[in-house]
């Protein structure tokens, strides 16, 4: 009986690493924030805001149409979206950690501009 429940304790301890299963592939859309501010700054005007909070010492994070936030990996490439509305493709985690391999932009005329093709996914541009 002690081995059956030494072995059943087991199996699962060796088990939870693939029950937490890979990063999902996904396709958000969203505003590219400031942490302190979050959806507060989930607009254009608000851009000079998010950059001041930046050099207070916030990290940008993506606010999704529906209010979630994602913590961005690369703070570096996500700099150059602050105040635009973006569709991004990447891979999140169980903390909602957010590693984007393509940003589409946005311009004056809505979600548009190809920064850079990624985890092998095509835009809806030809």
């Amino acid at each position: 009986m002690k081995r059956r429940v030494l072995g059943y304790l087991l199996a699962t301890v060796v088990a939870l690493p693939v029950l937490a299963g890979p990063n999902l592939l996904v396709r958000l859309e969203g505003w590219i924030v400031d942490s302190y501010c979050g959806a507060k700054n989930a607009n254009a005007e608000a851009t000079e805001d998010t950059l001041a909070c930046l050099k207070k010492g916030a990290n940008l994070i993506l606010i999704t149409t529906d209010g979630t936030s994602y913590d961005l990996e690369n703070q570096e490439r996500a700099l150059q979206h602050v105040g635009q509305k973006v569709r991004v493709f990447g891979t999140v985690d169980a903390d909602r950690n957010l590693k984007v391999g393509n940003y589409i932009g946005s311009d004056k005329k809505g979600i548009a501009k190809d920064e850079k093709q990624g985890f092998g996914l095509r835009s809806d541009k030809p």
